[in-house]
Protein backbone atom coordinates (compact mmCIF):
# COMPACT_ATOMS: atom_id res chain seq x y z
CA UNK A 1 0.00 0.00 0.00
CA UNK A 2 1.39 3.54 -0.30
CA UNK A 3 1.95 5.48 3.15
CA UNK A 4 2.55 8.93 1.10
CA UNK A 5 -1.38 8.87 -0.34
CA UNK A 6 -4.66 8.02 -0.80
CA UNK A 7 -4.42 4.96 -3.18
CA UNK A 8 -6.19 2.22 -1.72
CA UNK A 9 -4.24 -0.41 0.49
CA UNK A 10 -2.98 -3.29 -1.81
CA UNK A 11 -3.52 -1.76 -4.88
CA UNK A 12 -2.41 0.52 -7.90
CA UNK A 13 1.27 -0.78 -7.79
CA UNK A 14 4.21 -1.57 -10.46
CA UNK A 15 7.70 -2.24 -10.66
CA UNK A 16 10.00 -0.14 -12.00
CA UNK A 17 11.90 -2.53 -14.59
CA UNK A 18 14.99 -0.31 -14.47
CA UNK A 19 14.92 0.29 -10.54
CA UNK A 20 13.50 -2.22 -9.36
CA UNK A 21 11.16 -0.18 -7.00
CA UNK A 22 7.73 -0.63 -6.30
CA UNK A 23 5.89 2.68 -7.63
CA UNK A 24 2.76 3.81 -6.99
CA UNK A 25 0.60 4.80 -9.61
CA UNK A 26 -1.35 7.56 -7.64
CA UNK A 27 1.43 9.57 -6.52
CA UNK A 28 4.77 7.93 -7.97
CA UNK A 29 6.48 6.85 -4.51
CA UNK A 30 9.16 4.42 -5.00
CA UNK A 31 10.11 2.15 -2.69
CA UNK A 32 12.06 -1.51 -2.17
CA UNK A 33 9.44 -2.87 -0.50
CA UNK A 34 5.83 -1.91 1.12
CA UNK A 35 7.18 -1.16 4.44
CA UNK A 36 6.87 1.28 6.39
CA UNK A 37 10.97 1.20 7.22
CA UNK A 38 11.36 1.15 3.21
CA UNK A 39 9.22 4.17 2.70
CA UNK A 40 11.29 6.21 5.08
CA UNK A 41 14.58 5.58 1.92
CA UNK A 42 11.74 5.84 -0.53
CA UNK A 43 11.81 8.58 -3.53
CA UNK A 44 9.74 9.80 -6.02
CA UNK A 45 10.33 7.59 -8.99
CA UNK A 46 11.19 10.69 -11.49
CA UNK A 47 14.13 11.56 -9.01
CA UNK A 48 15.84 7.88 -9.88
CA UNK A 49 14.33 7.42 -12.87
CA UNK A 50 13.91 10.29 -15.44
CA UNK A 51 12.38 8.27 -17.83
CA UNK A 52 8.94 8.58 -15.53
CA UNK A 53 7.20 11.96 -15.99
CA UNK A 54 6.41 13.95 -12.80
CA UNK A 55 3.13 13.55 -11.61
CA UNK A 56 0.36 14.77 -9.25
CA UNK A 57 -1.87 11.92 -9.96
CA UNK A 58 -2.64 9.10 -11.87
CA UNK A 59 -5.01 11.32 -14.14
CA UNK A 60 -2.22 13.19 -14.80
CA UNK A 61 -0.03 10.47 -15.23
CA UNK A 62 -2.55 9.23 -18.18
CA UNK A 63 -2.74 12.56 -19.50
CA UNK A 64 0.96 13.45 -19.97
CA UNK A 65 0.96 9.55 -21.50
CA UNK A 66 -1.43 10.06 -23.74
CA UNK A 67 -1.20 13.50 -25.19
CA UNK A 68 2.53 14.17 -24.49
CA UNK A 69 4.54 13.37 -27.66
CA UNK A 70 7.79 12.82 -25.86
CA UNK A 71 6.17 11.02 -22.49
CA UNK A 72 6.23 7.51 -23.10
CA UNK A 73 5.29 5.11 -19.87
CA UNK A 74 8.81 3.27 -19.26
CA UNK A 75 9.17 -0.53 -18.85
CA UNK A 76 7.07 -1.68 -15.26
CA UNK A 77 5.74 -4.95 -14.47
CA UNK A 78 2.61 -5.89 -12.91
CA UNK A 79 2.89 -7.18 -9.35
CA UNK A 80 0.46 -10.27 -8.78
CA UNK A 81 -2.04 -10.17 -7.10
CA UNK A 82 -2.00 -6.48 -6.96
CA UNK A 83 -3.99 -4.59 -10.05
CA UNK A 84 -2.78 -1.76 -11.75
CA UNK A 85 -4.64 0.87 -12.98
CA UNK A 86 -2.49 1.65 -15.94
CA UNK A 87 -3.31 -2.26 -17.26
CA UNK A 88 -7.53 -1.40 -16.85
CA UNK A 89 -6.63 1.87 -18.34
CA UNK A 90 -5.32 0.11 -21.78
CA UNK A 91 -7.84 -2.40 -21.73
CA UNK A 92 -10.30 0.01 -21.73
CA UNK A 93 -8.55 2.14 -24.37
CA UNK A 94 -8.43 -0.57 -26.53
CA UNK A 95 -11.84 -1.62 -26.12
CA UNK A 96 -13.19 2.22 -26.99
CA UNK A 97 -11.24 1.75 -30.29
CA UNK A 98 -13.11 -1.27 -31.17
CA UNK A 99 -15.78 -1.89 -33.46
CA UNK A 100 -19.21 -2.18 -32.07
CA UNK A 101 -19.10 -6.22 -32.77
CA UNK A 102 -16.26 -6.99 -31.77
CA UNK A 103 -16.81 -5.52 -28.34
CA UNK A 104 -19.91 -8.19 -28.27
CA UNK A 105 -17.84 -10.93 -29.54
CA UNK A 106 -18.96 -10.97 -32.73
CA UNK A 107 -16.16 -10.20 -35.11
CA UNK A 108 -16.91 -9.74 -38.88
CA UNK A 109 -14.77 -11.25 -41.74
Amino acid sequence: MCIRCKAHPRRYLVKDELTGLIVCEECGFASQALTETAYESGTYIWEVNPAWPAFSSFEDLIRKILIGDDVLLPPCSLMTPIPSRILTRIFDLLNERLAPDARNGRILH
